[in-house]
């Protein structure tokens, strides 16, 4: 979800007027100097081996790994292992392991083999035994550029880490790194031995804090309370750290998030005291090794971005308009320079489906990127490039089409040191069926990324970055909630494509090829940490040798969580049982295949379709679809795939809408197969996880379990809804009615339930947790546009509750699509006296889309409605 809302609630209103129809418990403290004023938080019980106190450790970490590693590893060893000692084989031991990261002279790494790494991001891990039988040296370091110079650069820091997670250290979850799972197998360490070298050169990880996320708070200089808080700013610094680890375990080299501008926040917006706290947040980063980069728009005011122009309009018609705007542009990136941002992103026109004049676009874009390159040439500036469609840019041809460019594929058209995110969304992969936004698949945005990285236009060829999601957030994945494994297998199945067309591909006969990977992330609990992880590492290596995208993503799994494939003589079976459970999640969801019938059409026959949630302004999009003639019917961007809305469906007046055969044939076996498959996959995690094959993953493992029995119940709900409302079409009295309602709310209250322990869980300090869980109130201050926590629909199950009361209590569904709203669209348009502020305002005098314009003042209750 990134910018839609104003533009639905402008097209919607305004089209329905005229057409008459009125998240931190973990187990260690950080060494962290003055930037970190507090500790963490209370620590998880641990469990750690018994048998590591009959081992010694002993460790030496180079000058060449960064400090900010080095006292963090130094913390991790002596904290984990009970006895530690100074020598690096005693002779009073039974069993003794020396760890040894960045370069050590006479160590089992050599010079020459250092500088065969081809990046400095490459590593070696060697094992060797030592000088007594009893005695095990455990190696990582990365490239020796020079003789006299053996910095490792990232290489060192990404060995120590993996061999770290060799060890049984675990980094999953962003901000629960964990020990309890550390043993120390000798005959398999000393087997350890490889080198590792990334795929694509950068590795980035997108935080879309335009959602009040777990950290949108903090890398907007956010307290609990709001920007004055400071002391509330600097309690949730610890987390940053963690992230930075989190990052550097699987080598992520780039951070980048959305900088908000707030109403509410006044002059601090671009003050000299945000400013500092930014400059905080991005030298704890570059202690990590960890580039940071800021996603200003030029142009969007939407959902509060710092935008870079704010005053274009008061300049209208005059002779240098454009050049003060360059100048306003120029003035901002300078700003953001000074507090340590080391790459720059943008957005492209107004809105997701609003262009701008193209050729002020470019002017704007290469002005951004010429002034970046003088300034300092190692910063990057890179623009979004979006799915949307039906925006074009008149004068600037499509060199395949020679049709009008599409606007979001403008860049091509700028200079080659403008670099390009082309962006694809949900859980579609590239070659999928995406009925959403507009589209059939993404296959023309796989054309986008060979037409850059080829140089289509001119030979310009540019950084190109990938740029998929693993969570969408608004009413479609994470928020409903839904556990979806099916993000991560379809990012690996991306990446082995762009892979393969760089190996043999048309990037091949070219000689191109992309550049790495930026991550949208849109929060990590119900197991979106797992989509992230599992992303992350495929950008290091996809594994191509791979015979397919699901046995990839099985060994990528089992590399990640360092799985064996047999433990005490059993199978793990972890990686196997995912990749099912996302296969299936693959063929319904996506695919809309169930037993061996095949749809002529996936639209609106699709599980996505239903299993997503469905908000205010997704159904005026499916209204204007159902009601409007051509062209208009379409004007109303959808943004995730239509569906037979239950409230349409066996309806007299909609007869061929969705009547009891349409649904017998087209749906009903959808939803039933959903029902039992999800059913029969929460079974089998369940079962797995009872059996307790794989130590130190009973936290992560009873997350799956949860979400998958969310999946089970949430099918089982909509499978649920759907026969009663058939059954009430037959005019079934209220008694008849009753079994139907005591089925939802049996299912609500199970979900209920799991909702209600996961959110205990989060892995943040309680206080913090009211961040992301709760309706905004005076502890807990966000500064997105939205009024509550991204995960407050979730642990409420407000999409559920808003379906039942509409089935229970809402009969006219002509003017329904407003009920239970939550969003105020002109909150997020951004504009004072906007056309949305505008359509609210003519909304609110009309009682038949008062409810469009106004959102509960305060937390509502969810289960009367309003």
């Amino acid at each position: 979800m990134q910018f839609r809302y104003f533009q639905s609630l402008v097209y919607g209103l305004v089209l329905t007027v005229f057409c008459g129809v009125l998240g931190m418990a973990c187990w260690f403290d950080f060494n962290e100097d003055h930037r970190t004023t507090t500790s963490v938080t209370e620590r998880l019980p641990q469990s750690v081996d018994p048998s590591l106190s009959e081992v010694t450790v002993s460790f030496k970490l180079s000058d060449s790994l960064p400090e900010a590693i080095r006292l963090r590893l130094s913390s991790l060893i002596t904290s984990t292992f009970p006895q530690v000692t100074e020598n690096s084989c005693p002779t009073t031991s039974s069993r003794h392991l020396h760890l040894q990261f960045g370069y050590v002279p006479d160590g089992p790494i050599q010079l020459a083999e250092k500088r065969a790494l081809k990046t400095n991001e490459g590593f070696i891990i060697k094992a060797q035994k030592g000088r007594l039988p009893h005695c095990l040296t455990l190696a990582a370091d990365g490239k020796a550029t020079e003789l006299s110079d053996f910095k490792s650069s990232r290489g060192a820091s990404y060995g120590a880490y993996a061999v770290m997670q060799d060890l049984g250290f675990r980094f999953l979850h962003p901000l629960k790194p964990q020990n309890d799972s550390v043993t120390l197998d000798f005959s398999k360490l000393e087997k350890l031995s490889r080198t590792e070298e990334p795929r694509w050169e950068t590795r980035a990880m997108h935080l879309h804090t335009m959602h009040p996320l777990e950290l949108t708070n903090l890398v907007n200089g956010w307290g609990l309370r709001g920007p004055q808080d400071l002391r509330g700013w600097e309690e949730m610094l610890p987390y940053w750290t963690y992230f930075m680890e989190w990052m550097t375990a699987h080598k992520q080299n780039e951070v980048e998030w959305m900088l908000l501008w707030s109403p509410n926040a006044g002059t601090y917006n671009q003050s000299a005291e945000r400013q500092n706290r930014l400059k905080r947040l991005t030298t704890v980063s570059k202690d990590w090794g960890v580039d940071v980069g800021a996603v200003t728009p030029v142009r969007f005011v939407q959902q509060n971005g710092w935008t870079l122009l704010r005053n274009h309009e008061s300049r209208k018609g005059q002779p240098n308009e454009e050049r003060q705007n360059i100048n306003e542009i120029l003035h901002n990136i300078n700003w953001l320079l000074q507090a340590g941002f080391t790459a720059i992103g943008g957005e492209l026109g107004e809105g997701e489906f609003s262009s701008a004049p193209a050729a002020n676009t470019i002017q704007e874009l290469n002005a951004i990127a010429d002034h970046l390159a003088a300034q300092n040439p190692k910063v990057p500036y890179r623009v979004k490039v979006h799915v949307s469609q039906k925006q074009y840019a008149k004068g600037y041809q499509d060199p395949m089409t020679r049709k009008d460019i599409n606007f979001n594929y403008l860049p091509l058209y700028a200079n080659s040191n403008v670099g390009v995110l082309p962006h694809t969304i949900q859980i579609y992969s590239l070659d999928d069926p995406a009925p959403t936004y507009e589209n059939e698949n993404f296959m023309d945005m796989f054309r986008f990324i060979k037409m850059a990285a080829t140089g289509a236009v001119e030979g310009r060829r540019r950084e190109v970055l990938f740029y998929p999601e693993t969570s969408y957030w608004v009413s479609y994945d994470i928020d409903v909630p839904l556990f979806l494994p099916v993000y991560a297998y379809r990012r690996v199945h991306d990446l082995r494509l762009i892979a393969r067309d760089e190996t043999s591909g048309e990037m091949k006969r070219k000689n191109a090829h992309i550049h790495g990977q930026v991550i949208f992330s849109s929060g990590w609990e119900w197991g979106y940490w797992f989509n992230d992880v599992i992303t992350a590492e495929a950008a290091w290596n996809p594994r191509l040798n791979a015979a397919s995208s699901a046995l990839a993503f099985q060994e990528i799994i089992r590399d990640t969580f360092r799985l064996d494939e047999k433990v005490d003589g059993r199978s793990s079976g972890l990686a196997q049982l995912i990749s099912s459970i996302s296969q299936n999640q693959h063929r319904l969801l996506i695919l809309g295949q169930h037993s061996n019938a095949r749809q002529n059409s996936i639209e609106k026959r699709n599980g996505m379709a239903y299993m997503a949630g469905v908000d205010s302004f997704d159904e005026i999009g499916m209204w204007t679809r159902e009601n409007l003639p051509s062209p208009l019917k379409n004007s109303v961007p959808l943004t995730q795939p239509n569906k037979f809305r239950d409230d349409w469906a066996f309806q007299f007046a909609r007869p061929f809408y969705l009547n009891e055969a349409k649904y017998n044939s087209e749906l009903k076996p959808l939803l039933r197969a959903m029902a039992n498959t999800f059913q029969q996959d929460a079974q089998r995690i369940q079962a797995f996880k009872e059996q307790k094959i794989i130590k130190g993953l009973e936290f992560f493992l009873q997350e799956f379990t949860d979400g998958a029995h969310i999946n089970s119940l949430r099918a089982a709900f909509v499978f649920n809804i759907y026969e009663a409302r058939l059954a009430r079409s037959k005019n079934k009295s209220a008694n008849e009615m009753k079994p139907f309602f005591n089925s939802l709310d049996r299912l609500l209250q199970t979900g209920r339930q799991i909702t209600d322990r996961r959110k205990s869980l989060i892995p943040m300090q309680p206080a913090h947790q009211k961040l992301v869980t709760a309706w905004e109130a005076n502890d807990s201050q966000n500064p997105t546009d939205y009024r509550f926590g991204y995960l407050w629909t979730a642990y409420n199950l407000f999409y559920w509750q808003r379906e039942l009361n509409k089935l229970r209590y809402v009969e006219d569904d002509k003017s329904n699509f407003c009920y239970m709203n939550i969003i105020k669209a002109s909150d997020l348009e951004g504009k004072v006296n906007g056309p949305t502020q505008q359509a609210e305002a003519f909304a609110r005098m009309a009682p038949y889309f008062r409810s469009c314009a106004t959102i509960p003042t305060s937390e509502p209750n969810l289960q009367q409605g309003w």
